[in-house]
């Protein structure tokens, strides 16, 4: 008898428990590990809270804002995050599967993906519901229609379709210098007509000759390339001041593996490792920096 209250004792308080999880998820609560680009906080009552964090977030939303132009591969994000100092919290390199993870995870426009299906969380969201949607269109564009890899920078690559058959005109070099374009003939209806670049260009500038922009849409574009000057130098200083503040723990880490080697917590060997890790990551803090002051 006591067996059988026992039982259904542990089986009813692990239905409370996955009642009560219900209720919180249904309530905008998360619960699990924070996303990367968020902290947990506990207040004095000890209730927990999930916000923002003011080292990495900004690095989250401009990854989004990057990948949102359709310019940048998954390999191309995780090398900017390299060079700009974007670390995970234990301060390892964002690998490209992280960022795919990141760039599809909703949380960061306000909803959850939970068990019980998307749910909104009532959680600062770091950046736009349509900011992510341009970013799901553009994975969904590239798995259907994968990107070349472009080893040249054609001014007019994927710009011009041929007029006769509607393909594309693509350009290629001929004798190592001279940039010609022509039409892929995709449909075998076109003949092979080579056109030089600088006979192209020539001929599509007498077209931008007799284009003006109004005196609104001047103003319109002047405000928008402020905007993007102003987020550009936010994201500077605010990387700059993520590189700083990892660079100020290194120390701090180093001096705690020497204490941990001298209780014996590690052996020489690893230590010697670690530190050698830490030094190669200064390393490049300080060329990260550095590029990071000449672009200021």
């Amino acid at each position: 008898m006591g067996v059988m209250f026992a039982r259904n004792y542990v089986l009813q308080s692990r239905d409370n428990v996955k009642r009560s999880k219900k209720q919180a998820v249904k309530s905008g609560n998360w619960i699990g590990l924070a996303p990367i680009g968020y902290l947990h906080l506990s207040d004095e009552q000890g209730e927990k809270n999930v916000i923002p964090d003011s080292e990495r977030s900004p690095f989250i939303v401009k990854l989004f804002e990057l990948y949102a132009t359709g310019n940048y591969s998954l390999l191309k994000l995780a090398e900017e995050a390299e060079k700009v100092g974007f670390r995970t919290k234990k301060g390892k390199r964002v690998a490209r599967s992280q960022i795919d993870s990141i760039l599809k995870n909703p949380f960061y426009c306000g909803m959850m993906r939970t068990k019980y299906g998307l749910t909104e969380h009532h959680y600062k969201p770091l950046i736009s519901s349509s900011l992510y949607q341009q970013a799901q269109d553009v994975s969904a564009a590239y798995y259907k229609k994968p990107h070349k890899k472009i080893s040249e920078p054609f001014i007019l690559r994927g710009m011009i379709t041929c007029a006769h058959c509607g393909c594309t005109v693509t350009p290629e070099i001929h004798k190592k210098r001279y940039i010609y374009y022509s039409c892929t003939n995709a449909k075998g209806v076109c003949k092979k007509v080579y056109i030089r670049e600088e006979s192209l260009v020539e001929s599509l500038s007498q077209y931008f000759d007799h284009i003006a922009l109004s005196n609104q849409q001047i103003a319109d574009v002047t405000s928008y390339l402020k905007k993007i000057h102003e987020s550009e130098n936010l994201f500077l200083t605010e990387s700059l001041t993520a590189l700083r503040n990892e660079q100020g723990r290194i120390p701090k880490r180093i001096g705690q593996m020497y204490d941990d080697k001298l209780d014996r917590l590690i052996d020489e060997k690893m230590y010697l490792e670690k530190v050698r890790d830490c030094k190669a990551r200064q390393v490049k803090i300080i060329e990260q920096m550095a590029r990071h002051e000449q672009a200021d």
